[in-house]
């Protein structure tokens, strides 16, 4: 399920760079972010940001809109996975490149341009600054398509705060280790993809059965033993922006709609399309909306604050979070909290922390593996009840989401499990892979994270001793 390519982008020299991907490698890796860990392992001394898609990434399965984003953070220091959806993951995969590598630093501000396996750095003097959604409609114009996929870095981001975030078509995206300020220290602009590839399994007869053995088994979903549901604490905020919903919608062949577009500017009724160019703001992620809500806002502040967190590309959850802390309770007193994180005041230190699901006390204290640890907390609303097997089990989970392709959140949150998609995976890769191995997989992946983002002493840190004692 790979095209087999390999993007090289040198931004020191402007040099591009194509090369095959190795059977052995994906052999070894499988994909996503241990193929990612993998390249970036290669590529370290440049500081690479590489972008990996799994064996799944794009194909007719639930959830599996995700490609990888791996790099060093600036806020954990650690190294880090980062799921890239909406339709974004499919797109960088469609482009014709299972993984790129962004290294080096350019002299002037470019944007990588990927389509059909091509790629060229393209001037972005003019979008250095600019917030996400005014730099996505300008790349879209120049290359006279609006269905371009645009991963850019706001103002945030150039302005190096370690509460900034990637974005996503001048949405929020999954980055809350502030990656997207690595991009913008490298003069990267943004990411724009497009593509017409096509994936074909290596059972294609028993691909589609697979698939719908696997939905069937998300129909009858339960939360797991050892898991609780905690998403009703959101339910405040839903009853706040409810009035303000035009319509829902999912990333790619996402098992759920739960992205809501909340219309501000026209009437939510209207069935026509808009002339405005942002008449409202699709809400990327309903995390944040409870802080918003616990600050006093009501559904039309709670989509005024989100649109300008978006703009200012800040991660949604810490902005919201500073909003709440600051007690304001409109768009007018939030606006100087937000433009404050923006340029760095009030955002967490290197070394600091990413965002998180609050996993309570029942989790046994262990929170520190989601905000400390390697992947970008993505998590659902599943609280671990059974302490450190609780919560070890739900990375193991993510693990095998972030290596296949996987939205995490969306596949944890619709009781993806390695038993279930094993035989999708057999059917799509050949490999015979079951779920013991993909729980292996996974279990490897967050070990050699943690190992390869050690500090130049080589020391271990308290999170990894953490984690291995989970691990062991």
């Amino acid at each position: 399920m790979f095209s087999g390519n390999v993007l090289t982008v040198d931004l020191d020299g402007g040099r591009i760079q194509e090369s095959f991907l190795e059977d052995d490698l994906v052999e070894d890796s499988v994909g996503g972010a241990l193929l990612g860990l993998e390249f970036y392992r290669r590529h370290r001394e440049g500081d690479p940001l590489v972008i990996a898609s799994g064996p799944l990434t794009g194909a007719l399965v639930p959830t599996a809109s995700s490609s990888v984003l791996t790099a060093r953070s600036p806020l954990t220091g650690g190294v880090v996975h980062a799921s890239v959806t909406n339709h974004a993951g499919p797109e960088l995969k469609f482009s014709g490149y299972d993984v790129i590598i962004v290294r080096g630093r350019s002299p002037r501000p470019v944007y990588l341009w990927v389509h059909d396996e091509q790629a060229e750095l393209l001037d972005a003097g003019d979008l250095r600054g600019q917030d996400p959604a005014a730099i996505t409609r300008t790349v879209r114009d120049r290359q006279g398509d609006d269905r371009v996929q645009v991963l850019s870095a706001g103002p945030a981001c150039v302005a190096g705060s370690l509460a900034s975030s990637l974005s996503v078509n001048g949405w929020a995206s999954t980055d809350r280790a502030a990656v997207g300020a690595l991009a913008a220290s490298k003069n990267l602009v943004a990411i724009a993809a497009r593509g017409m590839g096509e994936l074909e399994p290596a059972d294609v007869d028993g691909f589609g059965p697979a698939v719908l053995g696997l939905m069937a088994r998300m129909r009858s979903y339960r939360a797991p033993e050892g898991y609780r549901w905690d998403g009703h604490r959101l339910d405040p905020a839903r009853r706040a922006i409810a009035p303000f919903v035009h319509r829902t919608r999912g990333c790619f062949f996402c098992s759920s709609s739960g992205r809501p577009y909340l219309m501000l500017d026209e009437d939510p009724s209207m069935m026509e399309r808009s002339e405005r160019t942002a008449p409202g703001v699709m809400v990327s992620d309903l995390l944040p909306l409870g802080d918003l809500t616990a600050a006093g806002m009501d559904g039309r502040a709670i989509g005024e604050v989100t649109r300008a967190t978006y703009a200012l590309g800040l991660d949604p959850c810490r902005a919201a979070s500073a909003v709440r802390r600051a007690g304001a309770g409109d768009l007018a007193s939030a606006l100087p909290v937000l433009e404050a994180l923006a340029t760095g005041e009030g955002a967490p230190t290197r070394g600091g922390g990413m965002h998180c699901w609050d996993l309570g006390d029942e989790s046994g204290g262990h929170q520190a593996f989601v905000r400390l640890g390697v992947f970008t907390p993505a998590n659902p609303p599943l609280v671990p009840t059974e302490g450190a097997t609780g919560a070890y089990r739900l990375l193991v989970l993510q693990g095998i989401s972030y290596i296949l392709g996987m939205c995490p959140a969306g596949a944890v949150g619709a009781g993806i499990e390695a038993t279930s998609i094993a035989p999708v995976v057999e059917a799509a890769t050949g490999k015979g892979l079951g779920a013991d191995d993909l729980e292996a997989l996974a279990h490897r992946l967050v070990v050699e994270t943690l190992e390869l983002g050690r500090p130049p002493d080589g020391s271990a840190s308290p999170v990894e001793l953490e984690l291995r004692g989970m691990f062991a």
